[in-house]
């Protein structure tokens, strides 16, 4: 099922919930220049984004999980504040948002 959380339209991973925490375990980019030599003006404001949208969900450990030369994907993950273990994952894409919540 999709949501809209401050004012942003998600798509619900409803199946291989499990791999979009592996994406985002997996990367090791944790900025731009990680995945980029010499990122353009527009992958900057594209990133610069991505941190707006983690920030609002008060999200963090914000990496690129996929590139290309084209575009990227990133992911963060919203933690329990008690516990600190993950609850949701968030995955970035160009045209949409998908998350998948990892507890009950």
């Amino acid at each position: 099922m999709a949501k809209i959380v401050n004012g942003y339209y998600l798509h619900e991973v409803k199946k291989n919930k499990q791999y979009l925490l592996f994406e985002w375990a997996r990367s090791r980019e944790k900025e731009l220049y990680d995945a980029y030599v010499n990122p353009s003006q527009a992958k900057w404001e594209a990133w610069h984004n991505c941190k707006r949208i983690c920030a609002a969900f008060g999200g963090s450990d914000l990496r690129v999980t996929g590139h290309n030369c084209f575009t990227f994907s990133a992911a963060f993950v919203i933690t329990d504040s008690e516990t600190g273990e993950i609850k949701e994952v968030v995955k970035i894409t160009p045209y949409n948002l998908y998350f998948a919540t990892l507890t009950d």
